[in-house]
């Protein structure tokens, strides 16, 4: 089973850390969707909603307003500002 470590930040603490098999969010060019391996990456996240399929299956979702996503060889980072 494919996966990759994904961190889900806001200003405050840390939302969510761990493996996931995909995630999927509103960047300010449109719709991405991060498997593993994806290819490093980094671009302003739009408001929308994050949702994030997990090993088992289990499907979560967390509200952005904006943010950025970073993705590198060893995870993948969602940083969520707060809303305005």
């Amino acid at each position: 089973m494919s996966q990759f470590e994904l961190k889900v930040w806001s200003l405050e603490k840390e939302l969510f850390g761990g493996q996931v098999k995909s995630l999927k969010c509103k960047a300010i060019d449109g719709w991405v969707e991060i498997e593993p391996k994806h290819v490093p990456y980094i671009n302003e996240l739009q408001e929308g909603k994050i949702e994030l399929i997990l090993p088992d299956g289990t499907i979560k979702h967390f509200d952005s307003p904006s943010g950025f996503v970073k993705v590198d060889r060893e995870a993948v980072h969602v940083f969520i500002n707060p809303k305005q």
